[in-house]
């Protein structure tokens, strides 16, 4: 009696994504400095210096490049991941960071040239624009006397100096922009987990 065979397909196991092997990576934003409260110090020693997290596609959506970049990047792009980064810096600082990593150089260079906006130097040079585009309003507003209260209507000068303090408030976030983006410069020489494109 002959034995039948089975004709039952066998699934190939699923790939395990891993940073590892996306090793091209472009930043998305400018990092986010958050200072480690002294109650959390003992577990810095558990989280070490550079942990890398794998961002779920569901979970990225589109809050990270945009809807239709979004839907669009595996038929353009290739296969790619998010992730978040979390660098310790400066003893007590740490910077947080997301990228959108490939596996090739290739994809890469390809997804920053056509997306302007994307990668560590535009990010770099951009924060730098807006933040000099801000100090020379604010600087222009000093001299003109925007800001002198005492010149002002009563009725008018609760505005002003709330315009003023949100000014403020907007450079001194591009300075902090420019601030952690220099210190992830520092630290990617020092503690590469990646090669950074753009």
């Amino acid at each position: 009696m002959a034995t039948q065979k089975s004709s039952q397909k066998v699934s190939a196991p699923e790939e395990v994504l891993r940073p590892e092997n996306f090793q091209y990576r472009v930043l998305l934003f400018a990092p986010e400095s958050r200072h480690i409260p002294y109650f959390a110090l003992f577990a810095e020693r558990k989280l070490g210096r550079v942990r890398v997290t794998i961002i779920s596609s569901k979970d990225a959506q589109s809050r990270l490049v945009g809807g239709n970049l979004f839907r669009s990047l595996e038929e353009r792009y290739g296969s790619h991941i998010y992730i978040d980064v979390r660098r310790r810096v400066c003893g007590r600082t740490a910077l947080y960071s997301t990228w959108l990593a490939f596996p090739t150089a290739g994809q890469a260079e390809k997804f920053v040239a056509e997306n302007r906006k994307f990668g560590l130097e535009n990010i770099k040079g951009k924060a730098a624009a807006q933040r000099a585009n801000v100090e020379q309003q604010l600087q222009n507003g000093l001299s003109q006397g925007r800001y002198d209260l005492g010149q002002l209507k009563e009725s008018l000068r609760s505005e002003r100096a709330k315009h003023y303090i949100l000014t403020d408030e907007k450079l001194r976030g591009f300075r902090g922009a420019e601030w952690g983006i220099a210190e992830l410069c520092k630290d990617l020489e020092i503690y590469p987990d990646g090669i950074t494109i753009g």
